[in-house]
């Protein structure tokens, strides 16, 4: 059986930009999905003049790519790789100039993870680059969570809440690190990233309907950030209520708590208010 679509949400936070930067793609005749989290350069500078972000040209770029490359039963790494090739094609069009010339601080950067079920073998394979997560659960226990590239404790490590110069420059030192040996991967314009993913594939078990929840950092808040709940008891409430809409709403009460009163929770280092939050709940029966 294809994967189906339950219920998705892309909730704009508060940035600069009136609309969010995520963007979530799904081919079920392929029985693939994914989920991507755009950030803008750490320059701030705009390459692209015809479009109001260069970070939200990438998402949508990369998601309309993956639809035109995808096969069901090619390797998730080769799709991946493939639609990177044509991004970067595409940039250097939208730009009018070669990658090599543009510094890296310049360029738009995802993080994402992606889906593949392969009907045949009973196995779901996920491909991850940043802090996107996938979690399955099955008959309301946790079957796995991907691990992402990227943890909290690096992020936190670079925000320093009371010094936000300080916080940017942390920024932009890291970002120079970007798609290098040494440095870290992430989705954006170098098609050799897609090697550097991590792949994770979980075995299942036949009977009962399978969910599968994919989330952005914004949306995983409810769990990584905040604590309100476990993997386990997220994607089992939005499996059971089918939607995601009031998981959604929960976490910007919490978020509007935190902000008028951050002593609620003197673990938790933010630099915005509300992040884009991104979930995509999908259903298997194997």
């Amino acid at each position: 059986m294809a994967i189906t679509l339950i219920s998705q949400i892309n909730d704009a936070g508060k940035s600069r930009f009136p609309f969010s930067e995520d963007w979530i793609g799904v081919s079920p005749s392929r029985n693939m999905a994914w989920l991507l989290d755009g950030a803008s350069p750490s320059s701030d500078r705009t390459l692209l003049k015809s479009e109001p972000s260069d970070a939200r040209w990438l998402v949508r770029s990369m998601s309309r790519a993956f639809h035109q490359v995808a096969r069901e039963n090619e390797d998730i790494t080769s799709v991946a790789e493939a639609a990177l090739h044509t991004v970067r094609s595409n940039f250097e069009l939208a730009a009018q100039q070669p990658i090599l010339d543009i510094p890296v601080n310049d360029l738009p950067s995802a993080a994402g993870i992606m889906m593949h079920y392969d009907k045949k073998k009973g196995k779901i394979h996920f491909l991850g680059l940043g802090d996107c997560i996938a979690t399955i659960v099955q008959s309301g226990k946790l079957v796995g969570t991907t691990t992402p590239t990227m943890n909290k404790a690096d992020e936190n490590a670079r925000i320093f809440p009371e010094d936000r110069e300080r916080t940017r420059e942390a920024y932009h030192a890291w970002k120079r690190g970007m798609n290098r040996n040494g440095g870290y991967w992430i989705f954006s314009v170098h098609p050799e990233a897609a090697r550097q993913a991590r792949v994770e594939s979980f075995s299942l078990t036949s009977g009962s309907p399978v969910h599968i929840l994919l989330m952005s950092d914004g949306f995983e808040r409810l769990v990584e950030t905040f604590g309100r709940h476990t993997y386990e008891t997220l994607t089992t409430r939005v499996a059971e209520e089918q939607d995601l809409t009031p998981a959604l709403h929960e976490l910007r009460e919490i978020e509007r708590k935190y902000w008028q009163n951050p002593a609620l929770y003197p673990d938790v280092k933010l630099t915005k208010p509300h992040d884009d939050a991104a979930a995509l709940l999908l259903e298997i029966t194997p």
